[in-house]
């Protein structure tokens, strides 16, 4: 990265995942001028002040543009962006759409998902679902022409298209993209005395000496959907283990639609005793939980993809089991980095033997810890940031030029 940055300013817009307001602060420790432009419909869970406890700090660069929701505002003819006085700008989700009725150019395009592989293209219509039907209506004769203008016009792409979804939209659009990784998780400096009694008895689980935890949605028996997680093998893997030792217990978040079906598990398996349920909670409170109990993370054991729980995970040193389809050539040529440091389990015995092998080693544990670390540093965390830096100071020169 340039020692010497020039007096750039960035505008983000939109914040699905919190993704933008982590990198702003990113960019904000490197000295550039940021602003945080947010769009509407943004879930609350999305939003900065539930990804920081000093949000009054960010208050002066954060603003929410109330220009309206395409599939209620289709019928209007142009957006008023008054976004002027920035140099970059990155967007996400339905900013395409916005800069390309608006009549402007964005820089660079991140997507979070289905803003790549969904809003560009024609939606399909279901006999069942009036609601969806009328959405899928706006949206094909009046929104996604302008979001995939909106792509196409863009000057970059930042996505690692390792998810054959991702890659197949960029194929239809006829679009490469940079193989960055988002510098999704921003970690601050710790706060005490946090009160979770609004999600989590933590009576409960200071009870155990050992935990393992994963904040992965509650979603599996569905092997072809992107979104599945594999929860019953954790279950059945932890209950192997369970049986064995009496000091350790399982702690998952209360959420997803196999949520009943897991807890049917759990009860079949008879580890009730040994699994805490936790109320899903914003990301400033799961990273305040990580660092005070979590011993073992896991995120998910049927796609073999590599996610954003993985990444808070890792962040705090914690060893991480998660499958991982790809070997570590087919992973470095796809990712442009080297294939993380995690537990590579795909079913319940792996998963029992390698919550065995944390447990019964201190220094494995640690190894693992720090190697998980010092990769999210490299590579997913600063290391991250300082290469979406470099490109898009490569790209303001270019502009300026």
């Amino acid at each position: 990265m340039d020692k010497y940055l020039p007096n750039i300013k960035v505008a983000f817009i939109g914040n699905m995942n919190n993704n933008h307001f982590a990198i702003m602060r990113y960019f904000k420790d490197f000295g550039i001028e940021c602003h945080l432009f947010l769009l509407d419909n943004l879930p609350t869970h999305f939003s900065p002040h539930n990804d920081t406890w000093d949000v009054e700090k960010f208050n002066k660069s954060i603003t929410k543009l109330n220009i309206g929701w395409p599939y209620k505002d289709f019928l209007k003819k142009k957006y008023k962006l008054k976004l002027e006085g920035f140099d970059i700008y990155i967007g996400c989700g339905l900013s395409p759409y916005y800069f390309q009725k608006a009549g402007k150019k964005l820089d660079i395009f991140l997507p979070y998902g289905s803003d790549l592989y969904e809003l560009p293209f024609k939606s399909s219509f279901t006999l069942t679902d009036i609601k969806n039907n009328l959405k899928s209506l706006i949206h094909n004769l009046f929104v996604y022409k302008m979001q995939r203008q909106g792509i196409l016009n863009s000057s970059k792409i930042f996505t690692i298209n390792h998810i054959a979804i991702i890659s197949d939209a960029l194929k239809k659009l006829q679009k490469e993209s940079l193989p960055l990784s988002t510098p999704m998780v921003y970690l601050e400096k710790s706060v005490n005395n946090i009160d979770f009694r609004k999600y989590v008895n933590e009576n409960e689980v200071k009870k155990f000496n050992f935990r393992i935890f994963s904040h992965s949605r509650q979603f599996w028996g569905d092997t072809l959907r992107l979104e599945t997680k594999g929860n019953n093998k954790l279950i059945k893997g932890f209950a192997n283990f369970a049986k064995r030792i009496d000091d350790v217990c399982l702690i998952l978040f209360e959420y997803g639609p196999s949520v009943d079906n897991s807890k049917n598990l759990v009860k079949k398996l008879g580890i009730e005793n040994k699994v805490i349920w936790v109320k899903k909670m914003p990301r400033k409170y799961i990273y305040a939980f990580i660092k005070l109990y979590v011993h073992l993370g896991a995120d998910q054991f049927d796609t073999g993809y590599f996610g954003a729980s993985c990444y808070e995970l890792m962040a705090h040193g914690i060893p991480t089991m998660n499958y991982l389809k790809d070997d570590e050539i087919t992973f470095q040529q796809k990712t442009n980095r080297p294939i993380p440091p995690v537990l590579n389990v795909s079913d319940e015995k792996e998963i029992s033997d390698a919550i065995q092998k944390i447990h019964s080693s201190k220094e494995f544990k640690e190894k693992m810890g720090k190697n998980a670390k010092e990769y999210f540093d490299k590579y997913l965390g600063i290391g991250a940031a300082e290469k979406y830096l470099e490109v898009i100071l490569e790209l303001y020169r270019k502009k300026k030029n």
